[in-house]
């Protein structure tokens, strides 16, 4: 069976009729490499972001906007012009949280608001430190950012309205002080030029202390910042709110030689920039291990070994643990607080076995590991204790908190559930001490590309099947999905590329109970028969029998087929 053709429907803005509202920044959304997003070839975007970047672009007032999982990030010429400096063309098509990157702990958490109770915010002159121009400077904005749904109504991104008030500010400032100055006496000038003296010390103590800081955090976002994340995985790191100094907390996920994942979570002992340097080094050395050691317990043994060559090294706290493609974890523990297990039934677990002493202290005994089973749609959690420690409170009271975050945000996708619990647990303004998260949802999505042949559906097929059976979905589901997904593959290759060679893009993707499956094509489909065969043509009409939801989206760049249905046994 096959869909019938696009040709003769009304015309809709396409993606490229959306960014040709803006020819100058529309030429530089189009050269985005959107595939490689969690967005898609513009081709297939739905009405509701083509709508949003449409008035993104119209708009004369500085504007930006943040869409789907990763909050991708566009703007329009005026925030180019006002705020983005530097940063543009290289923003655009970005996670919005690598973009304003030293400054997501003020904004990230306003974001995450609006995403999971869909009010606006409002700040009016608030201070940030941008980097626009290549360094930190003071800046201050007055801005709001309001919720975006999707073409279903659901919570989607955010647009944020703003205007720049620094030089309105600063100069309030100045002209508040020269008034003061105007009315001092001679003794008051005496007593002023004293005080400058001395503020001149502190001020020098307080840059060196700032310089400090400043290198030890670049240290460490440069050296977290670098990792690719597996599918399936979210990462965070905030440092401490100022004035103390960062710490050595870290993350990592590595996909091993063998096809499991490498995960850990570390936190140095210490302050500043010894601390980021120890961490560093522990970082590299932890992976190095992974890909070369059978199991967690012996990447930890051998660390231990480690931190002995490495002054301030010991007491460093690690979880380490081996994920497999069937979502069987073994990991061990040295000193560290316990992973957390968001379950699709409601449940947590905490998994508290395999734990040893911290790193380089003398073992009683050889570190141990345990296994356990990271059920099908479940969340994975592990944190440096920064997350969950507070004063006057004990260490259960927060691992507590965590978890029933992780439980009540299990529907989220996993960087708009990372977003939340650091916000929900470390608030806007960042806790005393600094802190590292990772997360997983099993199965981690797929993505896979083949030649737009007929003889490239069965093994695509297979790779589908293997991937839904580890969803946790029955059969009769399964066989739904194949269905369904195989018919839109076959349309890509019989309409998409008749004539020429091209490729086919198959995504599954899991968010909460629902299994999202997208096939996208990049070729030209042919016109609607004039007389059409009565045997053929229903491929759309049984896609929407078989799932719960069908979206499909066509114009000159391809076509985009949508599907989605609830997991069932």
């Amino acid at each position: 069976m096959t869909m019938g053709s696009a040709e003769g429907r009304p015309h809709e803005a396409t993606a490229a009729d959306v960014f040709a509202v803006d020819p100058e920044i529309g030429r530089d959304l189009a050269r985005v490499d959107w595939g490689a997003t969690p967005l898609g070839p513009p081709a297939g975007w739905p009405q509701s972001l083509q709508t949003a970047v449409s008035i993104l672009l119209s708009s004369r007032f500085s504007m930006w906007m943040a869409w789907g999982p990763e909050l991708t990030f566009f703007c329009n010429s005026a925030y180019r012009r006002d705020t983005l400096g530097r940063k543009y063309p290289w923003a655009l098509g970005r996670p919005a949280s690598e973009v304003w990157a030293e400054i997501w702990g003020d904004i990230g958490p306003r974001i995450a608001t609006v995403l999971t109770t869909g009010q606006a915010t409002w700040d009016e002159a608030l201070l940030l430190f941008l980097e626009r121009s290549g360094y930190p400077e003071e800046t201050y904005h007055t801005f709001s950012y309001s919720p975006l749904r999707d073409d279903d109504g659901a919570l989607i991104g955010m647009l944020c309205v703003v205007s720049e008030d620094t030089d309105r500010v600063i100069g309030e400032r100045r002209m508040a002080t020269l008034r003061d100055l105007g009315s001092f006496g001679a003794e008051d000038k005496t007593l002023l030029s004293m005080l400058c003296g001395a503020m001149a010390q502190a001020l020098h103590r307080a840059y060196a202390f700032d310089q400090q800081r400043e290198v030890a955090v670049t240290l460490q976002r440069s050296i977290l910042g670098t990792v690719v994340l597996p599918p399936g995985f979210a990462a965070r790191y905030q440092p401490a709110s100022r004035p103390l100094e960062v710490g050595g907390d870290w993350y990592d996920a590595v996909e091993l030689p063998d096809g499991r994942i490498g995960i850990m979570v570390g936190d140095c002992v210490g302050r500043g920039l010894p601390a980021a340097t120890i961490m560093g080094q522990l970082r590299s050395a932890g992976r190095a291990l992974l890909l070369r050691a059978t199991g967690p317990a012996e990447v930890l043994t051998a660390l231990d070994q480690f931190t002995a060559l490495l002054p301030g090294a010991t007491y460093t706290t690690a979880l380490c643990a081996i994920l497999d493609p069937d979502g069987n974890l073994v990991y061990s523990g040295a000193g560290h607080p316990p992973a957390v297990l968001a379950l699709p039934d409601g449940q947590t677990v905490l998994l508290t076995e395999g734990r040893g002493p911290s790193l380089g202290v003398r073992l009683p005994a050889p570190r141990t590991q345990a296994t356990a089973v990271v059920a099908p749609r479940a969340v994975l959690l592990l944190y440096t204790d920064g997350l969950i420690e507070r004063r006057r409170h004990p260490l259960d009271e927060g691992i507590r908190r965590v978890a029933d975050i992780a439980q009540d945000g299990y529907e989220l996708p996993v960087d708009q559930l990372a977003d939340r619990i650091m916000h929900e647990m470390t608030g806007s303004g960042g806790g005393s001490d600094d802190v590292a998260l990772l997360l997983y949802r099993h199965p981690a999505p797929l993505d896979m590309s083949f030649a737009a042949e007929p003889g490239e559906l069965a093994p695509a097929r297979a790779v589908l099947r293997a991937w839904l059976a580890r969803t946790g979905a029955g059969m009769p589901m399964v066989r739904s999905v194949l269905v369904a997904a195989g018919e839109a593959c076959a349309n890509a290759i019989e309409h998409g590329h008749r004539d020429t060679r091209g490729q086919v893009r198959l995504i599954g993707r899991v968010v909460g109970e629902l299994v999202h499956i997208t096939v996208t094509d990049t070729g030209r489909w042919r016109p609607e028969a004039a007389d059409p065969d009565p045997y053929r043509g229903h491929g759309l009409n049984l896609m929407r029998a078989l799932m719960n939801q069908v979206k499909l989206n066509t114009d000159v760049n391809g076509t985009t087929v949508e599907m989605s249905t609830r997991i069932t046994q």
